[in-house]
């Protein structure tokens, strides 16, 4: 697992914002998960947050699962650690690499 890090507002947000540009090769079954912070900033009403950790733990586990399949368990789990309620918008998108 690597991860791939970026600053700065998200594409499209803003108009005329400057963006970095990053690039990394994938391999055939390489999988790409792009989220917003809403995912890792879910919170129990403890305050506790859900965090990249436990994000990347449960990704690790489901990582053999259909794109759709890994979608739904992530915000399945998000929705239940954080007792039901979000606290941000949330937005996911699996990227898996063919030959």
């Amino acid at each position: 697992m690597e991860r791939l890090l970026s600053d700065g507002m998200v594409a499209g947000v803003e108009p005329d914002i400057s963006h970095d540009e990053r690039t990394t090769e994938l391999s055939p079954g390489d999988r790409l998960l792009l989220y917003t912070d809403g995912i890792t900033e879910a919170r129990k009403d403890s305050g506790e947050m859900l965090g990249e950790e436990r994000l990347l733990s449960l990704w690790a586990s489901l990582a053999e699962d259909s794109a759709q399949r890994l979608l739904d368990a992530l915000y399945r789990w998000a929705k239940e650690f954080s007792e039901g309620h979000f606290h941000d918008d949330i937005a996911m998108l699996v990227i898996t690499a063919e030959e």
